[in-house]
């Protein structure tokens, strides 16, 4: 039982700590402007799309996103979708475009929860072991 709760701590804290780094973010809605094709895979022989999104910042300057948060998660998206852009605070060439699956269930993210799961079972079994003995 001890072990489920465990778990079930690590992924709360885990999808809280993501939700407070977006939280730290500006906002911004934009409309795709190009569709750029950028290289993936070990040896970059397979391509994705990648939108890239014009927006307006609160200081009346037009930017531009080139990056997707997270891993390489790609939406469909069109020649003048709308879409959603995040950045630091006062920073709207960092933009990122925002996609729920690329920030939600990115395989750093994923692989950092997976990580600390067995790390966290590893020692609830020693310790478990340990009494027993």
């Amino acid at each position: 039982m001890g072990r489920n709760i465990g778990i079930i701590l690590i992924i709360l804290i885990a999808l809280l700590t993501r939700r407070i780094q977006l939280e730290g973010m500006e906002q911004r809605k934009g409309i795709v402007t190009d569709i750029e094709m950028v290289p993936t895979g070990r040896m970059g022989r397979s391509t994705a799309e990648l939108p890239i999104a014009t927006f307006q910042h609160y200081d009346g300057k037009q930017y531009q996103s080139r990056k997707d948060i997270g891993a390489k998660f790609y939406n469909n998206y069109d020649i003048g979708d709308s879409i959603t852009v995040y950045f630091p605070k006062s920073q709207p060439k960092l933009a990122e475009i925002y996609s729920f699956t690329a920030y939600w269930l990115s395989l750093p993210f994923i692989s950092i929860v997976l990580l600390i799961i067995i790390a966290w079972l590893g020692i609830h079994n020693l310790i478990t072991m340990h009494s027993r003995s």
